[in-house]
């Protein structure tokens, strides 16, 4: 197996981890979730790596990537259409015939249905904030983004059960850690993004269902997940409208 490793988040840290730890085979292109696409393995000096692994009878697997595919290598994923699937890093160790321990666990149920599913593990509270604090850390979340959530959310604005909140940074992570178990809904949105956490997740998809469908957004985590716009994919203008649009749907749910 060779492996094309996609942005970066706790889950990828510790998928490239266990590839080193198992001398896996894998090319890392230091991608981030906006620049996690095929693309970035189609040149040199990776383009050639994956022709020596095809030729070497060698299966190639891209992680997490958008767009058209290298011809002949697949996808490990678990997002939007293959959201049914296991979590990257158990595909992964499935592939390599390996166990994951404890904290490998957790990561993959952080990474596939966020706070929920370690709590559906048995997690403590210790646990589940460990992991997330070092998920926002491989994010790149800093000290500073931290604090500027916290005042972002004082500003949030309440739509009945639905919580507002317009915000300048890029990482929307800081803010809804902090919202957990505070609010049922939760829509967060800046110039160039926006996500929808929670209740009523599945609703908002399916009304925009086209977008997923054209790359423009994603979902992820189950009935009970989020829903989000690919950074810098529509103007500001239409992120706004789409949020008003959000705001409508989910205003009284049952």
């Amino acid at each position: 197996m060779f492996v094309l490793l996609g942005g970066y988040d706790l889950e990828m840290l510790e998928i490239r981890k266990l590839l080193v730890a198992h001398e896996g085979s894998f090319l890392d292109a230091g991608l981030n979730w906006d620049t996690a696409k095929w693309d970035a393995y189609r040149n040199e000096p990776y383009l050639s790596q994956i022709h020596r692994a095809f030729e070497t009878g060698r299966q190639v697997f891209g992680i997490e990537l958008r767009g058209e595919a290298i011809e002949g290598c697949g996808l490990i994923d678990h997002h939007n259409e293959l959201q049914h699937l296991p979590s990257a890093i158990e595909q992964v160790a499935s592939l390599m015939s390996l166990e994951l321990d404890r904290r490998q666990q957790l990561v993959a149920a952080n990474d596939k249905g966020y706070i929920p599913a370690m709590m559906e593990m048995g997690a403590t509270q210790e646990e589940i904030d460990e992991i997330r604090r070092a998920d926002r850390i491989v994010q790149g979340v800093t000290e500073e983004e931290e604090k500027r959530a916290e005042l972002d959310i004082i500003k949030g604005e309440r739509v009945d059960d639905l919580l507002v909140i317009g915000t300048g940074l890029s990482r929307f992570s800081p803010i809804s850690d902090k919202l957990f178990g505070k609010t049922s809904q939760l829509l967060i949105y800046s110039d160039n993004s926006l996500d929808y956490y929670w209740k009523g997740k599945d609703l908002v998809a399916d009304h925009f269902k086209e977008y997923i469908d054209h790359g423009k957004a994603y979902e992820g985590g189950g009935e009970f997940g989020f829903f989000g716009l690919s950074k810098n994919a529509l103007p500001k203008e239409e992120i706004l409208a789409i949020k008003d649009k959000i705001v409508s749907l989910t205003t009284n749910l049952s």
